[in-house]
């Protein structure tokens, strides 16, 4: 066990390279920021599989929380460090990093008629950063808190005895510091779900047309927990967090609704959250009969755990429409011999058509 723990961590010291920028250096003309926020110390002392391990959910802020100011996020990395904040450790121990905001305020402050998630980024095992196109960023508002939440995992150790921690970073621009206009995008969220309870699995949609809608969400074993299920208004029960027994499946559900699409748009980057034996993870336009993109997973040749989940970055955009009706097929190849817990979110990051630079001296918010 030492000298699997030591390759590890040689392998986890060499293979994270990180494309953020230092702290307050000038790319294309304008200062780039970076942030690093750590989680507390993660004791390490058994196998946890996804969403099994310790976490901890934290309230951060960025620039001076007294103040107001409109501020463009770039980029965002997480990696596992040592619980003396000071050396790389292997991302084996990665379970998530999530960044949150509260959506009803900003919803308010930047006038939107759109309720765009509430999540900014997911970072998880296979990928551990997000870097927009030159020229793209997520508007927020300085002086309100963001949400972090950070989960560590064990999949391969026997019985280590080791401290974790969570580093997350987040890149920025403040708007006062912009040479040119930013272009500004939104998160909308295609989630993978199955369905527990009810007549058919086509999610929110009262009255379904098979030729349009198809069959929606497969039938699965939810994992006994609660923050997972999703019920919709018509008495259906789904779980975002599902079993998958050994073997090769194959899950496809009808994200319309999830997606909430307010206009039509371009997507200019994609990434996907998966869990280890993911292959793939596909956006079907159903309208049109074709897929609109798909995102590869890589899994380790020994043990358990992804090593790559590709991800979707173009200033030119891909378009997306209000009205057309979207799948996520997810792909899954369980080839541990035992169920597997899983689950498949696709976050898309879309041409924000309504922004509007917030009147921040208002005083309300």
């Amino acid at each position: 066990m030492k000298k699997y723990f030591i390759t590890l961590v040689i392998i986890g010291v060499l293979g994270i390279v990180f494309n953020l920028i230092p702290k307050d250096q000038p790319v294309s003309g304008d200062i780039v920021r970076l942030q690093s926020f750590f989680s507390p110390p993660y004791k390490i002392d058994k196998k946890f599989k996804s969403m099994m391990g310790p976490y901890k959910t934290q309230k951060i802020y960025l620039e001076d929380p007294e103040k107001q100011e409109l501020l463009w996020i770039t980029g965002y990395q997480a990696e596992i460090v040592d619980a003396e904040k000071k050396t790389s450790m292997p991302p084996d121990f990665m379970c998530h990093s999530n960044l949150d905001y509260d959506v009803k305020k900003h919803k308010l402050l930047f006038g939107w008629k759109q309720y765009p998630s509430p999540r900014l980024f997911t970072l998880s095992q296979g990928r551990l950063d997000v870097k927009f196109p030159e020229g793209y960023g997520v508007p927020i508002v300085s002086g309100k808190a963001l949400t972090l939440n950070t989960q560590a995992l064990n999949h391969n150790i026997e019985n280590p005895d080791i401290e974790v921690r969570v580093k997350s970073s987040v890149q920025y621009v403040r708007d006062k510091d912009l040479k040119k206009p930013i272009h500004p995008l939104t998160m909308s969220a295609a989630t993978g779900l199955v369905l527990v309870d009810g007549k058919d699995g086509v999610f929110d949609i009262g009255t379904p047309d098979p030729k349009i809608h198809g069959h929606g969400s497969d039938k699965g074993k939810a994992v006994n927990f609660s923050e997972h299920y999703v019920k919709d208004h018509f008495g259906r029960k789904f779980s975002a967090h599902w079993v998958v027994p050994p073997g090769k499946h194959e899950y496809r559900s009808l994200v319309t609704q999830f997606m909430r699409l307010p206009y039509d748009t371009t997507l200019h980057y994609a990434a996907a959250h998966l869990h280890p034996f993911a292959e793939s993870v596909e956006l079907w336009d159903r309208t049109e009969n074709k897929s609109v993109l798909k995102i590869l997973a890589e899994n380790r040749n020994e043990g358990i755990g992804l090593t790559r989940v590709n991800s979707y970055s173009d200033k030119k955009g891909t378009p997306l429409h209000q009205y057309h009706q979207y799948d996520l097929i997810t792909v899954y190849n369980n080839l541990s011999g035992q169920n597997q817990t899983v689950m498949s979110v696709m976050f898309l990051y879309i041409e924000d058509k309504e922004f509007k630079k917030p009147n921040l001296s208002s005083g309300f918010f």
